[in-house]
């Protein structure tokens, strides 16, 4: 609901760490509600990915770690991100990763009722039958790490069921493979 939207928003807002998007401000204007944030002017690490290729191992522990420390923060604020992946990491101007969409993520799925919220790419198994907690926050960092590291998701699909069953039922896939 909106005003779920508008409560996650504000609680998100009040959230200060270095490797978390500012929330600004959230309002209404000609019947479409919005949010501002801070602006991070190096781009999304999905986007970085897509132009450069994988990075290098040690720069994707220094993105995973900085991720990890935020929802470390998000925790202690009881807030479950449910949508970690490269495209909501952004890079500072020194390189520093900072995890967006915290308050955003968190009403995602009660906006989109069919949805169980998140990217399937990235989803933990127990996401589907709605039991999240900050652990399903960690898994999907770990998918965002092998996507760093090796430019793929752990696990493909032809359809969103396929990939989350993947998640469910195949083995973990190794990174020295690729």
């Amino acid at each position: 609901t909106v005003a779920s939207f508008k409560r996650e928003a504000v609680a998100a807002g009040r959230l200060s760490h270095p490797n978390l998007v500012q929330v600004y401000e959230i309002g209404h204007d000609q019947g479409l509600h919005f949010f501002s944030m801070e602006l991070v002017p190096g781009g999304t690490l999905e986007q970085r990915l897509k132009e450069h290729g994988p990075f290098p191992w040690a720069e994707a522990l220094a993105s995973a770690r900085d991720c990890a420390e935020a929802l470390a923060f998000a925790q202690e604020h009881h807030l479950v991100h449910r949508d970690v992946k490269p495209e909501n990491l952004m890079l500072t101007k020194d390189g520093r990763a900072k995890l967006a969409d915290l308050g955003m993520a968190a009403t995602r799925g009660m906006l989109e009722q069919e949805s169980a919220g998140g990217s399937p790419h990235f989803m933990a198994p127990e996401c589907v039958s709605g039991a999240v907690d900050h652990r399903s926050d960690l898994y999907a960092l770990g998918c965002t790490l092998y996507r760093l590291i090796t430019g793929l998701t752990p696990f493909a699909g032809e359809s969103v069921k396929d990939i989350l069953r993947a998640h469910r039922d195949q083995p973990v896939p190794s990174v020295r493979e690729h």
